[in-house]
């Protein structure tokens, strides 16, 4: 599974990690983050994704035998015996799987 992070959070951290160290390591580790900075900073060096957080809920049977999302609080229509075969809410794809 692909595991996606900020180029901001990797540029921070490069930097933290330079102004924390500072002497302490040797001249080529200190270019290494500063290249490491630059890098993150480019969006022609490391590709990038376009990626959305996943928002997880659940189906809440309601007493008219619909199914409100816990995520978006819409109401489906639904049948009560298969209330809960739905994967995802229809309205804001909020993931049902748990």
């Amino acid at each position: 599974m692909n595991e996606y992070i900020s180029r901001k959070a990797v540029y921070q951290f490069a930097k933290d990690l330079r102004e924390k160290e500072t002497g302490a390591f040797s001249k080529g580790y200190n270019k290494g983050l500063r290249v490491m900075m630059a890098a993150a900073m480019n969006k022609d060096a490391i590709p990038s994704e376009d990626v959305l957080p996943v928002r997880h809920g659940e189906w809440k049977l309601n007493r008219d035998g619909s199914i409100t999302c816990s995520e978006c609080k819409r109401k489906q229509l639904s049948c009560v015996d298969n209330w809960d075969m739905d994967n995802f809410c229809h309205f804001c794809g909020a993931d049902m799987r748990g």
